[in-house]
């Protein structure tokens, strides 16, 4: 009973800490006030470790899940925009900023692309608008 009331302190107290903004140094603190043990103190950072682990691998999970790829024909280029069909599918594209178009391992420019090109197209979508990342010219 008397270990659940100090874990029941401890998180009171990691959670008053964290609202306050002290962070770790105000935990340990807290935590060598109250008398626990330094057994305490490596668990309190593996949970903190662990959590802001997850909270990374779910932040880049929903941004793998927003890119996307399309492989398809060039049908049109008009200046940062242009359109890839694939089957009876038809993507319009406006190209993003600091995009990536190669053929090969060989960087290309925008300029390179031509109509009736094969390429395989990353991009996101953004309200509505498809933003190419990459364009990887095919042969």
């Amino acid at each position: 009973m008397e270990k659940k009331r100090t874990r029941l302190a401890l998180l009171a107290l990691m959670l008053f800490s964290l609202a306050v903004g002290g962070g770790s140094g105000a935990m340990a603190a807290q935590n060598e006030a109250a008398g626990l043990t330094d057994e305490a103190s490596p668990q309190v950072g593996s949970a903190e470790m662990a959590t802001t682990g997850i909270e990374k691998m779910a932040t880049t999970a929903s941004m793998k899940k927003q890119i996307r790829q399309v492989t398809g024909f060039v049908t049109s280029i008009s200046g940062s925009h242009f359109t890839v069909k694939k089957g009876v599918k038809t993507f319009d594209f406006q190209v993003g900023e600091g995009i990536v178009i190669k053929s090969d391992d060989t960087k290309k420019s925008l300029a390179d692309l031509k109509v009736g090109d094969k390429v395989m197209t990353k991009y996101v979508e953004t309200g509505g608008v498809r933003i190419a990342r990459s364009i990887y010219l095919k042969k």
